[in-house]
């Protein structure tokens, strides 16, 4: 075998792992109960927004802006991903452990299948790695909604917080 080659697809892995683990710096910006985040990958800009809806939860919405507007509709974003997912997950991080809601509410609402499956394992990651955690999530069609949250929490309230998100649909 071609030792180039070989030697080819070690610096391409290595390139990509790199790449899919380093996050972006965000700048955050606390408005009341707002948190706003703002981050850009490649010449694309990016918007975090997370603030408490019901009971401690917060919300956690990301969109770019994409043709003169800011979209959820983040699919086939091409290499950006490599950044934005390490970007998300260390904003997420940040929520959960500086700001310290009950829980948290995000989803993926469009047709990606890699975004459920990023977010299923990050949600798996985090209560195996953080004692006192859990999450729940909720298909339907294409819109995926987790709720990650403190096992602390009476399941009344979470139930609480399903009926806010069926009646606000967080504006997804």
């Amino acid at each position: 075998m071609d030792i180039r080659k070989i030697d080819f697809f070690k610096d391409f892995i290595k390139n990509v792992d790199e790449a899919f683990n380093t996050h972006v710096e965000v700048e955050w910006e606390k408005i009341d109960s707002i948190l706003k985040g703002k981050f850009f990958v490649n010449d694309t800009e990016y918007k975090i927004i997370s603030e408490i809806i019901i009971h401690d939860f917060m919300s956690f919405k990301f969109k770019a802006f994409i043709n003169n507007e800011f979209t959820m509709n983040l699919t086939n974003r091409g290499s950006d991903k490599l950044q934005v997912i390490p970007t998300i997950r260390k904003s997420l991080e940040f929520i959960l452990d500086d700001v310290s809601p009950n829980g948290v509410v995000f989803g993926a609402t469009d047709e990606s299948n890699g975004r459920k499956m990023i977010y299923d394992r990050f949600c798996t990651n985090w209560i195996e790695n953080n004692k006192g955690w859990d999450f729940k999530s909720f298909q339907k069609e294409n819109m995926k909604i987790y709720i990650l949250h403190k096992t602390s929490i009476n399941n009344n309230l979470i139930l609480d917080v399903i009926d806010w998100i069926k009646n606000n649909r967080l504006n997804y």
